[in-house]
């Protein structure tokens, strides 16, 4: 398994005879398969580009949407699946599950036969400094159920935000999934090119059994295994 970082939430996850690439809004590096699925877990612009559809000149590309996404008619192709919360689906080469937002959209939980994946999406705790008590309060509510329905569930490697727009609160988030998920593997996202911001990830969080990765810059391959 090979992992590119892209550009701030977006990832390509390479195994032997496919990818599955994640909230693409940037043209990722050439991939040595032919076959890629790429989803988008909702309609912002920072997750979400007319970029991907250009992948189907190159590749045989499978596009999965969130159900919040609405395509312009040039945009539309037969080889698109729109998936919703709360919902499960089998492809070729994985199963998918579909989990909520604390945002617009869903997260994603992937399950090739070599490893389980969860790319959050914008599920996050977004605990905002200059939010009342009362909102905040109910986003940690909000969040927390939605872990919950994590609970029992392998998860190898977590896709989480680490956004340093929430200043002290900006690992609230990555710290309750950690505490909760127990994943393997953890790579920051959602940190709006601000590379320092995570540099101290790793060490923070990184045990024998957890391991943070680094990210330093655009399409860089931060895992291969």
């Amino acid at each position: 398994m090979k992992i590119t970082y892209l550009q701030h939430s977006g990832f390509a996850v390479e195994f032997d005879n496919f990818a599955v690439l994640f909230d693409v809004i940037s043209t990722p590096p050439q991939m040595d398969v032919k076959k890629i699925y790429v989803l988008a877990s909702h309609s912002h612009g920072d997750h979400f580009s007319d970029t991907i559809f250009s992948l189907s000149n190159h590749y045989d590309a499978t596009f999965i949407l969130s159900d919040d996404i609405e395509l312009t008619a040039t945009q539309k192709t037969d080889q698109v699946f729109f998936v919703s919360e709360n919902n499960n689906y089998d492809f070729e080469d994985f199963q998918l599950r579909v989990f909520g937002s604390t945002d617009l959209g869903v997260s994603f939980y992937v399950e090739t036969k070599e490893t389980t994946l969860f790319h959050s999406g914008d599920l996050n705790w977004w605990h905002w400094y200059d939010d009342t008590d009362e909102n905040n309060r109910a986003m940690e509510e909000q969040y927390k159920k939605y872990i919950a329905q994590l609970s029992g569930l392998s998860i190898y490697a977590a896709f989480l935000p680490v956004d340093s727009r929430l200043q002290n609160a900006y690992d609230y988030g990555l710290r309750y999934f950690i505490d909760n998920v127990h994943p393997n593997i953890v790579i920051p996202m959602h940190f709006w090119n601000d590379f320092a911001s995570i540099k101290k990830l790793p060490a923070q969080f990184g045990t024998d059994n957890l391991k943070v990765l680094s990210i330093h810059h655009d399409n860089e391959v931060i895992y291969n295994s």
